[in-house]
């Protein structure tokens, strides 16, 4: 009873979790009206959910059960997230994006890897712009559990979209780039076929573009780099108080 697997249990959870955190006060069986069985429900699916969470699970049995209950209940949220009925594919979405940001780690990188997977199938249907928007979103919640070669893959899709799919919302991709973007150490290096396409890009006479494209202008430097401009500035600035207290109190300091 506590499996995602029915999407109307889906919808029927997420609106009836809204509506208790929009009045708190409210018992919860006050909530359900006396409804035990609907109650009973809700209890499991809320289980179900936070066993997915890092700070919320703390199930009294092994890690393998966890591993084999969210997983499948993972595969459920994913097929209901392609549901053609909105409420169905919007809640799925919903538990599939809180799972990107808050997850337990295996959680993270099961969500990201098999959203990824789906982007690369739906990135030029402009049938699916309501679920790519959600794949993006998802994906830039979970880039800590991308490998390098997952990035490339997102910004390569990011800019095909952005390029082949003009019914997209650019506004989206575009955060999407950037997020990506600024996250790197040394994007023009992990990017540099990218960034060598979005500058052309950048110089159309789209304003929404070129706009948007903006952050390609700001290079953050490597960590290792910066850290020795910032100790070289940092001997620099030491040096030249070293030379005017010299100057100023003469031997008298050595």
């Amino acid at each position: 009873m506590g499996s995602m697997r029915r999407p109307e249990n889906i919808v029927a959870f997420m609106e009836k979790r809204a509506e208790i955190r929009n009045n708190p006060d409210t018992p919860l069986a006050a909530a359900f009206g006396g409804d035990a069985e609907q109650q009973e429900v809700y209890d499991c699916l809320r289980w179900c959910a936070a066993l997915a969470h890092e700070s919320k699970s703390k199930a009294p049995f092994g890690e393998s059960h966890i591993h084999r209950i969210v997983t499948r209940n993972l595969r459920c949220l994913f097929l209901h997230s392609r549901s053609a009925e909105a409420p169905v594919a919007d809640a799925a979405n919903v538990l599939l994006w809180r799972c990107a940001e808050e997850g337990l780690p295996f959680v993270r990188a099961d969500v990201a890897e098999a959203t990824l997977g789906r982007l690369e199938e739906i990135f030029s249907l402009s049938s699916h712009s309501d679920e790519r928007r959600w794949c993006i979103h998802r994906l830039v919640k979970s880039l800590q559990s991308l490998s390098e070669q997952q990035c490339q893959q997102l910004m390569d899709l990011l800019v095909r979209i952005l390029r082949e799919n003009p019914d997209a919302r650019r506004h989206t991709v575009l955060w999407g780039l950037q997020r990506l973007w600024e996250a790197d150490d040394d994007p023009r290096r992990t990017y540099s076929r990218a960034h060598r396409i979005l500058r052309i890009i950048a110089q159309t006479e789209d304003p929404e573009l070129q706009t948007g494209l903006q952050f390609l202008q700001y290079f953050r430097p490597p960590v290792e780099a910066a850290l020795r401009a910032r100790q070289n500035r940092e001997w620099r600035k030491w040096r030249w108080y070293q030379q005017q207290a010299q100057q100023h109190w003469g031997d008298r300091l050595w």
